[in-house]
C-alpha cells in the first residue's frame, strides 16, 4: 500500500507583500485569522486588501521598512498593538545601508509611540520605547540635515525620540537630563517648546537646590 502526502501549496501573491518579498514571512509569522485581520484593517486611501495581496506592483518609491512600519501604524492600538510589534520586528532586521535614512527615523518613531503605547500591558515595553528614543536622536543630525534641505521655506518638523524621551525623564524628575535633551534639540532645529521646558527643569532644580 502506497501513501501519498499532500501538501497544499500556497497562492501566489502580489500585492505590496509580493512586492518586497515579504510572502514567506507573512504565511510564517501570522496565522489565517491574523492575515485576514489585516488585509480587512490596512486600507491606505480606501485601496483595501488588493493593494497589500493582489494588485500587480512592478515598482514602488517606499522601501521595504517603510512599507512595514506604515503597515504597523495600522495596529496601534490595544487590541493590536501585538501584530504592530511583529511587524516592526521584521522591519528592523530589514535595516541595512540601502535604507534611505529618513525612513529609519521613521521607523524608530513608530517603535516608540506603539511600544510607550504599550508600556502598561508589557512591563518590557518601556524600556523598548527609551531605546528606540535614544537610537532615533543617535541618527538625528544627519536626519536633520535632509529635512534641512528639504524644507527650504524654514519649516521643520517635531522629534517624537528627544519629546518622549524628555517627557520620560521628566517624570522620573531627571530634570538635568531634560535640559540635556532639549539644548540638543534645539540646537539641532527641531520644532518643539525646548526652551519653556529647559526653564521649567531649571526652576525645578532651583527648588531642589533650595536658591531662588
Amino acid at each position: 500500500m502506497t501513501i501519498f502526502s499532500y501538501k497544499k501549496s500556497k497562492p501566489i501573491i502580489k500585492g505590496l507583500i509580493g512586492y518586497h518579498r515579504l510572502s514567506e514571512w507573512w504565511f510564517s509569522e501570522f496565522s489565517n485569522e491574523e492575515r485576514n485581520h489585516i488585509v480587512i484593517t490596512y486600507t491606505p486611501m480606501g485601496s483595501g486588501g488588493n493593494i497589500l495581496l493582489k494588485d500587480n506592483i512592478d515598482w514602488s518609491s517606499s522601501s521595504v521598512v517603510h512599507f512595514l512600519y506604515n503597515l504597523a501604524g495600522w495596529f496601534n492600538n490595544k487590541r493590536d498593538r501585538y501584530l504592530a510589534i511583529k511587524i516592526l520586528e521584521k522591519a528592523e532586521k530589514l535595516i541595512s545601508d540601502d535604507i534611505p535614512i529618513v525612513d529609519i527615523h521613521f521607523f524608530y518613531q513608530q517603535i516608540i509611540q506603539i511600544h510607550y503605547g504599550n508600556r502598561l500591558i508589557d512591563p518590557n515595553s518601556l524600556d523598548k520605547s527609551i531605546e528606540a528614543c535614544e537610537q532615533q536622536i543617535e541618527i538625528a543630525p544627519q536626519v536633520a540635515k535632509v529635512f534641512k534641505e528639504e524644507f527650504e521655506d524654514g519649516f521643520f518638523p517635531s522629534h517624537v525620540g528627544y519629546t518622549q524621551l524628555a517627557i520620560i525623564k521628566k517624570k522620573e524628575k531627571k530634570y538635568s537630563e531634560v535640559i540635556d535633551i532639549c539644548s540638543k534639540a534645539l540646537f539641532e532645529g527641531w520644532r518643539g517648546d525646548w526652551k519653556n521646558r529647559i526653564e521649567w527643569c531649571k526652576e525645578k532644580l532651583n527648588q531642589q537646590n533650595g536658591t531662588h
